[in-house]
């Protein structure tokens, strides 16, 4: 399936969306997500997804509106990632696809989608205790935005840590890096004010000495 439609293509999936979207009670196509809603291919097939879950999984029941073709179920081409289902990996990680996952009674299932939203929604979130994230699974927030709420004040989640551990490469090791060139320039910058002071220091008593001899030559 093309991701753009023909002028023939584009009708249909106008009229589909159209269609699929009259006849939904819970939903309204004015919340298909950004994501969704850049092409007619991933709007329709959101909706008609939609419309599946909300009516047990059960597909248009015609393939004609006002004379019009039409599709009755989503296609799921080019990969797409707009089908609302059951597929913890694969849903939209919208409110839809929340509810769809949470339908299974599959704490699993509930547990992989929970890690997709902290890394949409919580991005540089560490999961600290697996059990911690399990049990959350088991007894899951009703909704996606209470999840969110649930995950950030979540005792084993570490909201915006950063992804390197001690001994890993990267950041952690550049800050460490960091830290040592300054308490190096410090000591390398005391020691030269030290040399100074002794400089200094010598250079007076010499001047001292050289004034005390001839004060004792002239006498």
């Amino acid at each position: 399936v093309s991701s753009s439609p023909d002028l023939q293509e584009q009708a249909i999936l106008s009229s589909t969306l159209d269609h699929v979207c009259s006849r939904m009670t819970k939903f309204g196509c004015d919340s298909i997500p950004l994501s969704c809603a850049d092409s007619l291919w991933n709007a329709v097939d959101y909706a008609l997804s939609v419309y599946a879950m909300e009516n047990g999984g059960t597909a248009l029941p015609t393939c004609f509106a006002n004379g019009s073709l039409i599709f009755a179920r989503p296609s799921g081409g080019n990969g797409s990632m707009c089908v609302v289902s059951s597929d913890p990996a694969t849903t939209p990680l919208t409110e839809e696809g929340y509810q769809a996952v949470l339908g299974e009674g599959n704490a699993s299932a509930t547990a992989i989608f929970m890690r997709r939203a902290i890394a949409e929604f919580l991005p540089g979130s560490v999961v600290l205790d697996d059990a911690g994230l399990l049990a959350l699974a088991r007894a899951p927030p009703p909704s996606l935005f209470s999840l969110v709420a649930s995950l950030r004040s979540a005792p084993w989640l570490c909201v915006a840590c950063a992804t390197n551990q001690p001994g890993d490469d990267g950041d952690g090791r550049d800050e460490q890096n960091l830290l040592a060139w300054r308490l190096w320039g410090f000591c390398a910058l005391g020691g030269l004010v030290g040399v100074s002071l002794f400089v200094s220091f010598v250079y007076v008593l010499y001047n001292r000495a050289g004034s005390a001899r001839k004060l004792h030559s002239h006498s």
